[in-house]
């Protein structure tokens, strides 16, 4: 580079010099041109005065474009310059983001695969933990749950009895087709440092009320081919069968959000046969929660 710039210099000098004797044999000519005007000289000398100011004014054109060319060849010693600048910036790995490294894949002396045509690696694995971000897949039928900036709590299994306050910062707003659920992120503040990347945790969301509904035994529930049926009892033994809709299953008992008020004498275990107006007897009444 200091070469080329050398060489600009030199160039740029014969050229200033070529120009001063351009410069020099053009007003020659010109005055020999006026000399033949009134026959002072011959024409064979102002011929050759004109011949040389023109050979001149062709050398400082040429000289000219060496200038030129050493200006190029700056200019492209400089991005190669540059490049190998960048390219020794390489040596230095700097993160995008301040966090601890969880993983390390290289040591020092060993080769990088990447640019060398070979397959990519992972030098180093990053990760930031204040805060932490915490991906909850909410099942689709609590995915009303769980609105923005709504605050919410941790449990992890290692961390009995400890409970870790955190925000909902983004939905997405789709419900995934495979799994039904509602993808949500939820940050919690981890200055501390004792909740891990990568660990699995519990999340309590919550619920907002909604409309009254009944828990009943899973036996109590008949599945007809009009729909679900549930028994009841009414004044004078007398069962009746209510259309109902099911809403959240427990395993042993189920809840029932529409079809069935609290305080109904509701039939535990009915036979199949059980129908409309059929006379019971009560042995033990269970009331709805």
């Amino acid at each position: 580079m200091q070469q080329a710039q050398a060489g600009l210099e030199q160039a740029t000098a014969n050229y200033e010099q070529g120009k001063s004797n351009a410069d020099l044999a053009r007003l020659t000519a010109e005055r020999w041109n006026g000399l033949v005007a009134k026959g002072a000289v011959s024409r064979q000398e102002n011929d050759q005065y004109e011949a040389q100011a023109q050979a001149l004014a062709a050398s400082l054109r040429a000289l000219d474009k060496a200038v030129a060319a050493a200006r190029s060849n700056i200019a492209s010693l400089e991005a190669d310059l540059a490049r190998l600048g960048e390219l020794q910036s390489f040596k230095q790995v700097r993160a995008p983001f301040d966090g601890i490294i969880t993983a390390r894949n290289t040591d020092v002396g060993a080769l990088i695969n990447a640019g060398n045509g070979g397959p990519a690696q992972e030098l180093f694995h990053l990760a930031a933990t204040t805060p932490l971000r915490v991906f909850v897949s909410v099942p689709q039928i609590w995915s009303q749950a769980g609105a923005f900036d709504e605050k919410v709590e941790l449990t992890l299994a290692e961390f009995p009895g400890q409970r870790f306050a955190g925000k909902v910062v983004r939905r997405a707003g789709a419900i995934d087709a495979a799994t039904r659920t509602l993808l949500t992120e939820v940050n919690v503040e981890n200055q501390s440092g004792i909740l891990l990347p990568g660990a699995y945790a519990q999340v309590h969301l919550k619920l907002a009320a909604g409309a009254l509904s009944v828990i009943v035994p899973v036996s109590a529930v008949l599945f007809r081919s009009e729909g679900l049926r549930v028994g009841v009892v009414r004044e004078g033994n007398k069962a009746e069968l209510l259309p109902v809709t099911m809403g959240k299953d427990f395993g042993t008992e189920v809840e029932i959000t529409t079809g069935l008020a609290p305080g109904e004498s509701v039939i535990e275990t009915p036979p199949d046969s059980l129908v409309s107006g059929m006379e019971v007897r009560v042995i033990k009444t269970r009331k709805a929660n």
